[in-house]
């Protein structure tokens, strides 16, 4: 856990306040909501802040998009390994809606996961109202949706995948980080994925916890590459480049429900 002070220090823009208000660029319709003042309803349900995050910004680092997860104690007993996440993203320079979204933190590779489901996706509140009840309404219904995706994990859990299968799925993964790679008939180019990265290189794991060749394990193996840039892969120049961490808040967020969606089309 961070102190006060270490997460202003970390994401300053979480904490503009309502006499600050929003970036000078903002219009009139625009209502400023402090990232605070849903921090503090959060935190009447039991959900408190675990960690904050911004994206870099040198002209507006005060009113920035921003990130918040959030945990509930209660739920840590239910589930140790794999702890259930809100988490909350703002900005406060109009260039985006709030956004719940439910998240899963890996606790074997401190890695944090975001849950796409087609039933649910993530819950938007534009910034032209806020009240306590809304916030109460998205809380009461992405709790509601915890038993399926760890039932949907359960699954991940016991679904086997053969050297082959494996490789197929860290193609599809690949692509989604690179869509060029991706026909516009929405089938994969894997001929040329194949001669951009080793795709072996995608799938070996890191930790022993990792090593069961099933589902969730090829899940975060592959995710936890992509996401941190882990992989070597051939650029536009045609030269061997080490791929990049993905930083930007937004984008990060896009892939990794993504990769979930990737991941429920290999369930049996």
């Amino acid at each position: 856990m961070f102190t006060l002070e270490e997460l202003r220090t970390k994401a300053p823009s979480v904490f503009r306040t309502a006499e600050e208000g929003p970036c000078s660029k903002a219009s009139e319709k625009y209502q400023f909501i402090p990232t605070l003042d849903v921090i503090d309803d959060l935190s009447k349900f039991g959900w408190n802040v675990y960690d904050v995050a911004q994206q870099n910004s040198k002209k507006n680092p005060d009113t920035t998009r921003h990130v918040v997860r959030f945990r509930h104690d209660s739920y840590k007993a239910s589930y140790s390994q794999n702890i259930p996440e809100i988490v909350f993203m703002n900005s406060h320079d109009r260039t985006k809606s709030m956004q719940f979204h439910i998240g899963v933190f890996r606790m074997v590779c401190a890695n944090g996961l975001i849950v796409c489901d087609k039933s649910f996706g993530e819950l938007n509140l534009r910034h032209m109202g806020y009240s306590f009840d809304t916030i109460r309404g998205m809380i009461n219904e992405l709790t509601s949706k915890l038993p399926k995706i760890f039932d949907t994990i359960k699954k991940f859990e016991s679904t086997d995948m053969d050297k082959e299968t494996q490789r197929e799925f860290a193609m599809k993964a690949f692509a989604v980080r690179y869509p060029k790679f991706i026909r516009d008939n929405g089938t994969l180019n894997k001929e040329d994925i194949l001669s951009s990265v080793d795709v072996d290189s995608l799938l070996v794991a890191t930790r022993p916890d990792d090593a069961p060749n099933n589902l969730w394990t090829t899940y975060n193996r592959v995710q936890e590459k992509i996401i941190k840039g882990d992989f070597k892969h051939i650029g536009d120049d045609n030269k061997v480049r080490q791929a990049r961490e993905i930083k930007n808040l937004g984008l990060g967020l896009k892939i990794n429900e993504n990769l979930w969606e990737v991941a429920e089309e290999f369930l049996n």
